[in-house]
């Protein structure tokens, strides 16, 4: 199955099935780290158990069960994702980090491709979870990487605003 994907200006990802929107990974509100994603007609909530923890659990709305976990390893963009009794990895495929995968033992699950604000996924299965799946990692390790870059360079370019 081949999916489309964009993402708008607040970081919010709509997926399409040719023209017609299936799909939505958007940040609850403001003030949280929870995402909610939604395909088709089920709903899951993305949520960290602390703001200092590494993993990620993620519940279906319908029933508020809680279906799965995603760690994630920092230092080699890198995610393991737990559920259905089975174990995933996500990672980059390339070095410009434009295109990612899911694979488990068994093979490649889903592939992803990024061009700036849009991509395209190809999923073997019609699996929704999975390719939301995909998506929330990606803007989880986006993210990070905006973060890390304001920390590093808010110094220089303060440090070269107050001494013109």
């Amino acid at each position: 199955m081949k999916l489309t994907w964009k993402k708008n200006i607040a970081s919010d990802y709509s997926i399409f099935n040719d023209a017609q929107k299936i799909g939505s990974l958007r940040k609850e509100d403001l003030f949280t780290d929870k995402i909610i994603g939604k395909i088709d007609t089920e709903e899951f909530l993305f949520y960290k158990k602390s703001i200092f923890d590494s993993s990620v659990s993620f519940k279906n709305t319908e029933d508020s069960s809680q279906i799965g976990n995603i760690n994630f390893n920092i230092w080699n963009n890198k995610a393991n994702i737990e559920f259905g009794g089975k174990r995933y990895t996500w990672r980059y495929n390339n070095f410009l980090n434009n295109k990612w995968i899911i694979e488990s033992t068994t093979g490649n699950k889903a592939e992803y491709t990024s061009r700036f604000s849009n991509g395209e996924i190809n999923i073997k299965e019609d699996d929704q979870l999975m390719i939301l799946l995909g998506l929330y990692v990606k803007k989880y390790y986006q993210r990070n990487t905006f973060i890390i870059f304001f920390v590093l360079f808010l110094p220089i370019i303060l440090r070269s605003i107050l001494n013109n």
